[in-house]
């Protein structure tokens, strides 16, 4: 059955009215979630409704935001939930709203710093940028979330975390179309759990450059040239012995692999 154009006008509203997600329309309108969103992208709305009700937990608790903001700045995340007997999820969900109101702004607790990036800072984070987490980078520094600080800095400087240090695994095969004899198992990237394949499997320029000068690899002249200037540029953020520092990173990550194949 075709859409009226009263229908249409209800679908509009409910949407934009950013009270509902196309779900909740979907069962107001009495009508297929899929169909919905169809009709949806038809009428130019957009793909995700982002919602600003607040949700019952919130409300409930709204008393418990600037306390809890108090506690923390002396205690411990656990310390606050077994404090104020909270789950994990309701504290995160707590502080978070907490957090964002502009009214307890001066009593969020703050630990990282706002002076300018200095060059250790910025080699460190070279150095890490791919092999580690940016969320365990940023702890380091004291530099805020990963997303709005790491993340933002890597961008400004038209750096790729994934290709920093090294190919990974699937461009190496791509490129040179057989298997690497070493890589790094790191625990960056966009994996989650411990078996999970999708964190990053990087082989080192450094060590790309070495088995290109020993022959053991071939390539076009302009991807050699490419290797041997990012091993270069490895070699400066390490400061020298590059795979042997890049060897300790990788001791210590807790999903530490040595991979010879």
């Amino acid at each position: 059955m075709g859409w009226t154009e009263a229908q249409k006008a209800e679908l509009i509203n409910l949407a934009l009215s950013n009270e509902f997600n196309y779900a909740d329309i979907a069962r107001k309108m009495n009508k297929n979630d899929a169909t919905v969103r169809h009709q949806a992208k038809k009428l130019g709305l957009p793909s995700k409704i982002a919602i600003h009700k607040k949700g019952q937990w919130n409300i409930k608790h709204a008393h418990l935001r600037e306390p809890l903001l108090r506690y923390y700045l002396t205690h411990s995340a656990e310390e606050c939930q077994k404090h104020f007997k909270l789950s994990p999820g309701e504290f995160k969900s707590c502080l978070t709203y907490a957090y964002i109101s502009p009214n307890l702004k001066h009593i969020r607790k703050e630990t990282r710093t706002h002076e300018p990036w200095s060059l250790s800072q910025l080699l460190f984070l070279l150095r890490h940028s791919g092999l580690r987490p940016r969320s365990w980078i940023a702890k380091k520094l004291k530099r805020g979330n990963a997303h709005s600080c790491i993340k933002e800095r890597l961008e400004r400087l038209g750096i790729a975390s994934r290709t920093i240090n090294g190919l990974t695994l699937s461009q190496f095969r791509s490129l040179f179309g057989k298997e690497p004899k070493y890589f790094i198992k790191t625990d960056a990237g966009p994996g989650r759990g411990k078996n999970s394949s999708t964190y990053f499997k990087i082989v080192p320029w450094v060590y790309l450059a070495k088995d290109l000068k020993a022959n053991r690899l071939k390539t076009s002249r302009p991807m050699r040239n490419l290797i041997y200037s990012m091993a270069l540029f490895q070699e400066w953020i390490f400061e020298g012995n590059a795979l042997v520092k890049i060897k300790k990173i990788e001791k210590k990550i807790k999903r530490y692999e040595f991979k010879n194949i």
